[in-house]
């Protein structure tokens, strides 16, 4: 099951490998960032029942740039960049779950700290099995006359 957490992580782990200079920080750590940084975050867009088994979840992932100097040119290359890395789907363990909706905005009160988004949505399975899997089926085929 992809669970909010792993989706952080993993989006952490690509800014991590392609910027490796620039911290990452969440939620529990902001207020203690040092320019220049990234802050992840995911939102939670909805969890609903698609059927009995199925759970259908989505939320939209937030990357903030805040940078040490602001420079446009860099920003956009950046926003760029992590457009590219990202490619079609985000890997998480053996799931492929589709980006999209990807954009950006510039946030806070000079409007010049650039803000990337995207969207993902997926489908869980909610069925638990406790026995055994069968191996082995014998079918026997009576025919009455």
């Amino acid at each position: 099951m992809v669970t909010y957490a792993d989706i952080i992580k993993e989006v952490n782990l690509i800014l991590k490998r392609e910027y490796p200079d620039i911290k990452r920080y969440g939620n529990d750590t902001v207020d203690n960032a040092v320019p220049p940084y990234f802050f992840v975050e995911v939102v939670p867009l909805g969890i609903s029942r698609e059927s009995k088994n199925i759970l259908k979840k989505s939320c939209s992932v937030k990357i903030t740039f805040v940078q040490k100097t602001i420079k446009q040119v860099e920003a956009l290359n950046v926003i760029e960049h992590i457009f590219e890395v990202l490619g079609m789907t985000l890997d998480i363990g053996s799931r492929k779950l589709l980006v999209s909706d990807y954009s950006h905005e510039y946030i806070e009160d000079h409007g010049n700290i650039p803000q990337i988004s995207f969207s993902l949505e997926w489908y869980e399975s909610t069925e638990y099995h406790d026995g055994e899997k069968m191996m082995d089926i014998s079918l026997k085929v009576e025919r009455k006359e």
